[in-house]
């Protein structure tokens, strides 16, 4: 690789705190954000049910309009990134991991980012004249805290896709609890008081579904502890050290191409998608060459910046789309996806930027620290004689 990508590369890593870096994480962090990326540029490029000549181009376009899905990858792995340190502490029989250094690594790690994100679409939200300014007061501050579905039942339309962040903060808030299921000493039993729960919270979706449920964390839940169930797995069964086998290739490939036939199929079919979901991502561990495509280090890279890259592609989209896009009609359908793939590359160099300049610096577990030492040092500058402050000493 050039020295150009080599540190491309390194800027662009994100920062791990905890000591534990899983590149096929942020590999399944890749293909679901994409999902969701391209789930949003299909709405500005391709109508919604287009009249095209090829049930080629049919099936592809329905098969784009299942990219939301990439929403319930993401709770998986968050399920799967949190249960972690709670599992392996109660399964050795350690003493609990400490709450408030969890709750403080959570603010600090992801409110920061996502502050200066709400600044700066609200402030774009004043510049467009579009939105009433108290109106747009108040739905920035339920947004900061997390509580806009609550307080309007609606998405928030500064950013719309933050209604799923509500729903990772309000499983942020309760894992700790919900992982009182690792301290069941008996790995069957604890395995099966899990699948119960996803079966159950499934079952909910699916027979009794709600609007408002389906967009809080009740309404996915079962997402959540299929990571708590992959989690176990890791720990317990493969010691934190998987085992590849080429099997795993082909159960994963038929996995993943599951899912989409699930999602078209009757809503019963929804109970099996928590299995194929936790075969899918054992297979991204498991699958010699599924592996080595979710530890590439360009899938990595871009997965990792997936926070900023969701906070920021659905205003991305829109304002880059204009440059490119008229009135396309359905005749001319590939000039269209020509155009959603520059648009889409602008999305990735913009949101790497934002990256780099929002999100990464707030990665790093001592920022509050360093920041404070930053100040202090000012402090003592500016108290100190000036002929100390310039570097000399009084004669």
């Amino acid at each position: 690789m050039s020295r150009v990508g080599d540190w491309m590369l390194r800027t662009l890593s994100r920062v791990t705190s905890s000591g534990r870096f899983l590149p096929e994480i942020d590999g399944l962090r890749f293909v679901a954000v994409a999902s969701v990326v391209i789930y949003h540029a299909h709405g500005n490029f391709l109508p919604a049910k287009p009249d095209f000549a090829s049930p080629a181009w049919a099936g592809a376009n329905t098969l784009l309009l299942l990219g939301w899905f990439g929403v319930p990858l993401f709770f998986v792995i968050s399920g799967f990134i949190l249960a972690l340190p709670f599992a392996e502490r109660r399964l050795a029989g350690a003493p609990p991991a400490s709450l408030k250094s969890y709750y403080l690594r959570r603010v600090t790690r992801l409110e920061p980012p996502y502050v200066i994100c709400a600044l700066i679409l609200t402030t774009m939200a004043i510049w467009s004249g579009g939105f009433e300014l108290a109106d747009l007061a108040r739905r920035f501050v339920a947004g900061v805290f997390y509580v806009h579905w609550f307080a309007y039942h609606e998405m928030n339309p500064v950013n719309r896709p933050t209604w799923t962040l509500e729903i990772e903060v309000q499983f942020y808030l309760l894992a700790p609890l919900l992982a009182t299921v690792f301290a069941i000493r008996r790995t069957a039993l604890r395995r099966l008081v899990l699948a119960t729960a996803i079966l159950a919270a499934a079952a909910q979706k699916v027979f009794w579904y709600d609007e408002f449920l389906f967009r809080t964390l009740p309404g996915q839940i079962q997402f959540f502890l299929v990571g708590f169930l992959l989690a176990d797995v890791y720990l317990v069964d493969w010691k934190s050290a998987p085992v590849r086998r080429p099997v795993w290739d082909l159960v994963g490939i038929v996995a993943w191409a599951a899912m989409p036939a699930i999602l078209l199929a009757d809503e019963l079919f929804e109970l099996l998608l928590p299995l194929t979901m936790l075969l899918a991502y054992v297979a991204a561990f498991r699958g010699p060459w599924l592996s080595r495509f979710f530890r590439a280090p360009w899938i990595v890279v871009i997965g990792g910046m997936c926070y900023t890259i969701y906070l920021y592609h659905v205003t991305l989209i829109g304002n880059l789309r204009p440059l490119l896009v008229g009135d396309v009609a359905p005749a001319y359908a590939p000039m269209s996806l020509v155009r959603a793939a520059i648009v889409l590359l602008g999305v990735l160099v913009a949101s790497a930027v934002l990256f780099v300049l929002f999100e990464k610096p707030f990665m790093r577990k001592d920022w509050p620290a360093r920041v404070g030492a930053w100040f202090a040092r000012r402090g003592r500058r500016a108290t100190a004689p000036a002929s100390v402050a310039r570097g000399r000493t009084p004669a």
